[in-house]
């Protein structure tokens, strides 16, 4: 057909075709492109489909690279500290946003990254049951132990993370038992580098201590500051390493107001 056109291009028959400019790319055959990537397919305007595909080095590339991040997400799912897990997904999912490879391909790795993601969460659901139950355990004892020596506060160590929410459901448990008793929590993430420090203290016995000067003089220890009122406060300090430091003052506080 082209031949025909360029032998006769005023010929009316040539009004029946379509002709279109063609700015290539040409190749004399399918060797020289080597290698072949569909990087994006993306909606431009509406039925306009804009293609974006590589060849030769860029595809090499491409391939390689695709490759790489394959082989990074498989090594992640043999992970078993859901910690160490969330970090490599974190940064692999920065890692295959940015990546310059098959479209296709990162369609597959983002799904299964996303399968990693589900996989911590649930993983940390049960993780945070567990921090809780531990949590209310050892402070319903410690406050049990208080109690019977008939002293009006109680200071516990534990370690169920930085997380406030175990923390507090241990305070709830406390006060649900000894509706009377102060107490102030310590807990320790190690990993983190941080300890949290929780204070709650019953109306009954605000006049004597308020739970905003007992967790800051605590926090004081540990290099942070904590906010609150004199019934419940909080806070986090990073010198995980004065928690023994810390205990110490939080009993000296609360046995001078008693």
């Amino acid at each position: 057909l082209g031949n025909a056109l360029l032998a006769d291009p005023s010929n009316p028959e040539n009004m029946n075709y379509s002709i279109e400019f063609c700015g290539g790319t040409h190749l004399a055959h399918l060797a020289k492109a080597r290698s072949f990537a569909l990087i994006s397919e993306e909606g431009i305007a509406k039925g306009v489909r804009r293609i974006v595909a590589v060849t030769g080095a860029d595809a090499d590339t491409a391939i390689a690279t695709g490759s790489t991040l394959t082989s990074e997400v498989a090594a992640a799912t043999k992970l078993t500290d859901t910690a160490a897990l969330e970090v490599r997904v974190n940064t692999l999912k920065q890692a295959v946003d940015t990546a310059v490879i098959s479209a296709a391909l990162k369609a597959e790795l983002r799904a299964s990254l996303t399968t990693l993601s589900k996989r911590v969460f649930e993983a940390s659901k049960l993780a945070a049951a567990a921090n809780k139950e531990k949590a209310t355990s050892l402070a319903v004892t410690a406050a049990d132990e208080a109690a019977t020596l008939g002293a009006s506060f109680v200071v516990i160590q534990m370690s169920v993370g930085a997380e406030v929410k175990p923390v507090t459901e241990a305070w709830y448990a406390i006060t649900a038992k000894h509706s009377n008793m102060a107490a102030l929590l310590l807990s320790s993430d190690m990993e983190k580098g941080k300890v949290l420090a929780y204070a709650g203290v019953p109306d009954a016995l605000q006049s004597k201590l308020k739970a905003n000067e007992w967790v800051n003089a605590v926090l004081g220890v540990l290099g942070g500051k904590g906010g609150g009122k004199a019934n419940v406060a909080q806070g986090q300090g990073t010198a995980v390493e004065k928690v023994e430091e810390a205990v110490a003052v939080a009993k000296s506080v609360a046995k001078a107001a008693f």
